[in-house]
């Protein structure tokens, strides 16, 4: 499977609700015999948040027109992390999942 295919698709949880949309993808290096390191997909971004953090506006690096950082930090409490052990069924453009969107974490932490 190619990330291209997962980016784009619509997530739905365990009751039918629609959790997001597939922005991003987050990985983790693995340690693989040998020395050497392999990444592994480990969980989907679902909401508005990929779009503005690849502007970085994401980690209040980037500051720009009053609205737009108002805008990106409201996504962003909306995105969701769906860890990728939670993935059920891929049938582009529908993903399902084995939890409920409320039981799902905040796709970013917030700097306190």
């Amino acid at each position: 499977m190619r990330t291209s295919e997962l980016i784009g698709c619509q997530v739905y949880d365990t009751a039918g609700q629609h959790v997001g949309t597939v922005h991003d993808l987050h990985f983790r290096l693995r340690p693989q015999p040998g020395g050497s390191q392999a990444c592994q997909l480990d969980a989907l971004e679902c909401g508005g948040i990929g779009f503005g953090h690849r502007l970085g506006y994401g980690e209040n690096a980037m500051r720009g027109p009053w609205p737009f950082p108002q805008l990106f930090r409201y996504l962003a409490r909306r995105s969701v992390a769906v860890p990728w052990t939670e993935v059920t069924a891929v049938n582009r453009p529908r993903i399902d999942i084995s939890s409920r969107r409320d039981q799902l974490q905040p796709a970013r932490r917030q700097r306190t």
